[in-house]
C-alpha cells in the first residue's frame, strides 16, 4: 500500500504459509509473543504461538502477529491499520474490505508482491522392482504447485512425469511401490475447495485416476504410504476438526486407511479419541517386519492448556506410536507407546523404518528450553521393551528433518540437515551393535541443503536424495 510515504504489507493470511515465512526470511521478526517456531520447521521466531495475519510497517518491522480467523482480531487489525495511516484514511466498504481513502478515492491495499523461485521440493522416494528408484516431489515450474515423479536408474534420471494438472495447491507428496510394481502416489490438493488427500497409481504405463481418500470437513494433510507384508497398501494422514460452533478452535487427529481385494477400508482414528484440546499430527508409517501388526504409525503431539493458547513445552514424552492392522479401530489410550523424552520439550517431525527382527527405529527433531537450537533424538522400539532415547546430533546444534533407513543385514542409517553458521548442511550416522556412531558430513557446499530423504535398494545400496537451495532455484540431487 502506498500513501503518505507509507509501503507496508496490508494483511498477510497464513493459509499461504510458504509465501508468509518467505516474506518472514526477509525482515526482522521483533513483535513479543509471536512464534514459537515456524511451519517448515527451520528456526525460532520469536516465542508464543504461529502467525496467522501479519502486518508489516513502512521499515519492514512486523507490527502485529494474530493467530486464528481475522474476524477474532478485527479490532487490533483496524487499530494497527490506523496507526500506520491515520483514522481518517482507513475505512470500511460496503462490503466489508479496508481500504485506504482519499477524499473520495478509496483502494485496496494489495498484499506485496514476492520474489518467486523456481523450487523442486518435498521429495519422497520408493525402490521398485527393477531396483529403479521412484521420486515425487512438488514444484511450481508451471506457475502453481504441481507433483511431480522422476524415476532414476543407476544414478541417472530416465523418466519424468507430471502427475497433476488442477489449478491450485497441490503439495506434501508421497510415494509406495506395492509387490505388483505398481506406483502409488498420494498428495494433499485444495482443488474440491478445501484441503483433502488423493491418491493415484501407475500400472505400467496406464495411470489411475486421482482418487480422494478424504473428504474432510476441514482440511486433511501430510498423507504417508507403506506396503505391509500381505502386499497391502495403507495410508496415514492428520485432518483438522472444528471444536463445536467455534470458528476458530480447531483440533487435528491421525487417521489411517488399508486397501485390500475389496476396496479401501473406512477410516480409524489412529490417535487416542479423546475430548481433550490437543493436536496429534506429522505421520510417519513403517511396514513391520515378522509381526502380528502390519505397520507401525508414528506422529508427534502438541498439548494445548485451553482453546487459542500456544502449545505448551510437553512435559510428557510426545512421540507416540500405535501398531496397525486388518480390522483395527479407533484409537484409545491404551493402544499407545510412548516415544520421546521426558523434560520441557516439542517434539516435531518424526520418521520411522522397520527393522528386520520386528522392532523398529524413530527419529525426530526436538526443541527445548533446556538447551538451544533444536536435536535430532531417535529410539529403538522392540515388542516388550521400553525404548531408550539417544542424542543423534550434537547438542548446541540447529538441527530438523531427519530420515532413517534399515538396510538388508539391519543396519540403521540416519541422516538431517544442520546449520552451520548461515548454511544448511546434511550430517548423518550409523547404528550397528545397537549403537549410534560416526556422525560425519555427508553435504557440505556454498548452497543449501535441506529436506533429506535416505532409502536402501534391493541391492543394499544407501541412497541419499535431498534439496538444494541457491539464490535462483531449488532443485532435487541423489547420491
Amino acid at each position: 500500500m502506498r500513501g503518505r510515504g507509507i509501503e507496508f504489507l496490508s494483511i498477510f493470511s497464513g493459509e499461504d504459509e510458504r509465501a508468509a515465512l518467505d516474506f518472514l526470511k526477509h525482515y526482522r521478526c521483533d513483535y513479543p509473543g509471536a512464534a514459537l517456531y515456524d511451519f517448515a520447521g527451520e528456526e525460532a521466531l520469536a516465542a508464543g504461538s504461529w502467525p496467522t495475519y501479519i502486518i508489516v510497517g513502512p521499515e519492514g518491522r512486523i507490527r502485529l502477529h494474530v493467530a486464528g480467523s481475522a474476524r477474532r482480531y478485527e479490532a487490533r487489525i483496524t487499530e494497527t491499520f490506523e496507526e500506520l495511516t491515520g483514522p481518517e484514511r482507513m475505512k470500511r466498504l460496503d462490503n466489508g474490505t479496508l481500504a485506504y481513502c482519499d477524499k473520495d478515492r478509496c483502494v485496496i491495499p494489495p498484499p506485496k508482491p514476492l520474489e518467486r523461485r523456481l523450487h523442486d521440493r518435498a521429495p519422497r522416494t520408493a525402490v521398485g522392482p527393477e531396483v529403479d528408484l521412484w521420486i515425487v516431489f512438488e514444484s511450481n515450474r508451471d506457475g502453481d504447485e504441481n507433483i511431480y515423479l522422476r524415476r532414476i536408474r543407476r544414478g541417472e534420471t530416465v523418466e519424468e512425469v507430471r502427475i497433476t494438472a488442477d489449478i491450485g495447491d497441490d503439495y506434501s507428496p508421497d510415494i509406495a511401490v506395492d509387490r505388483e510394481g505398481r506406483i502409488w502416489v498420494a498428495w494433499v490438493s485444495n482443488r474440491g475447495g478445501r484441503y483433502d488427500i488423493y491418491i493415484r497409481s501407475r500400472d505400467g504405463a496406464h495411470w489411475s485416476e486421482p482418487t480422494a481418500l478424504t473428504c474432510s470437513a476441514d482440511d486433511a494433510m501430510r498423507p504417508v504410504l507403506a506396503v505391509d507384508g500381505s502386499g497391502h497398501l495403507w495410508a496415514a494422514w492428520y485432518e483438522w476438526t472444528r471444536l463445536g460452533d467455534s470458528v476458530a478452535s480447531r483440533d487435528r487427529n491421525v487417521f489411517a486407511r488399508r486397501l485390500d481385494d475389496h476396496g479401501w477400508s473406512e477410516p480409524v482414528e489412529v490417535s487416542p479419541v479423546e475430548p481433550d484440546v490437543d493436536d496429534h499430527a506429522d505421520p510417519a508409517i513403517a511396514a513391520l517386519h515378522g509381526s502380528k501388526a502390519a505397520v507401525a504409525v508414528v506422529w508427534s503431539l502438541d498439548y494445548h492448556p485451553m482453546l487459542h493458547d500456544a502449545p505448551l513445552q510437553a512435559k510428557y514424552p510426545s512421540i507416540f506410536l500405535r501398531l496397525l492392522g486388518a480390522g483395527a479401530g479407533d484409537g484409545t489410550v491404551a493402544d499407545v507407546r510412548l516415544f520421546g523424552s521426558t523434560g520441557k520439550r516439542v517434539d516435531l517431525n518424526p520418521t520411522v523404518a522397520a527393522l528386520p527382527d520386528g522392532g523398529a527405529i524413530a527419529a525426530w527433531d526436538s526443541l527445548s528450553s533446556e538447551a538451544p537450537g533444536r536435536s535430532i533424538l531417535a529410539a529403538t522400539w522392540r515388542p516388550g521393551a521400553r525404548p531408550s532415547v539417544v542424542r543423534l546430533s550434537s547438542p548446541e546444534a540447529h538441527a530438523i528433518s531427519p530420515t532413517v533407513a534399515i538396510a538388508p543385514d539391519g543396519t540403521a542409517h540416519a541422516a538431517w540437515a544442520k546449520k552451520d553458521g548461515e548454511s544448511w548442511n546434511l550430517y548423518g550416522t550409523s547404528n550397528t551393535g545397537g549403537l549410534w556412531q560416526n556422525r560425519t558430513v555427508l553435504v557440505a557446499g556454498p548452497a543449501e541443503e535441506r529436506s533429506p530423504q535416505l532409502i536402501c535398494d534391493k541391492a543394499g545400496r544407501l541412497w541419499l536424495i535431498y534439496e538444494e537451495r541457491t539464490r535462483e532455484r531449488t532443485v532435487i540431487k541423489v547420491r
